[in-house]
């Protein structure tokens, strides 16, 4: 019951996050969860096949990066975390830590259950705020 009152919260937490992104959706046809090569066509390892198209961690807008854990039992999560240049140094901060990681380049995080990867450019105010309410919950 606890895990179901926590993401209760993360829900809340997203809610003015989410409603620009659910009226994208209805305007102008954008998905709310975005596979990586709609923001990332000219990244070689998002468009290589051998990784699958990276279907296994999502965009979430267009600033969250997403990672869920996948595998029952494990607590860790791996994501490739593309190069972007509008990040402060290419670098992307993953949420729950506040720990950088370069982009270009696969991290590997502490996923506990309720802490699935999650990152967003470093130096994007909204993934900030974003952060810090979630941090909250």
């Amino acid at each position: 019951m606890a895990h179901f009152a926590k993401f209760a919260r993360v829900h809340s937490a997203l809610f003015d996050y989410r409603q620009p992104l659910i009226t994208q959706a209805s305007t102008l046809g954008y998905p709310v969860t975005r596979p990586m090569l709609l923001h990332y066509p000219m990244d070689e390892v998002v468009r290589d096949d051998a990784n699958g198209g990276l279907v296994e961690q999502f965009m979430l807008g267009d600033t969250l990066l997403v990672a869920p854990v996948m595998d029952s039992g494990a607590e860790t999560v791996r994501a490739y975390l593309p190069n972007d240049a509008s990040a402060e140094g290419g670098a992307w901060v993953h949420v729950w830590s506040g720990a950088s990681y370069k982009g270009g380049d696969w991290a590997e995080v502490e996923a506990p259950l309720g802490q699935p990867g999650v990152w967003f450019r470093a130096g994007d105010a909204e993934g900030e705020a974003i952060q810090a309410a979630l941090l909250a919950c």
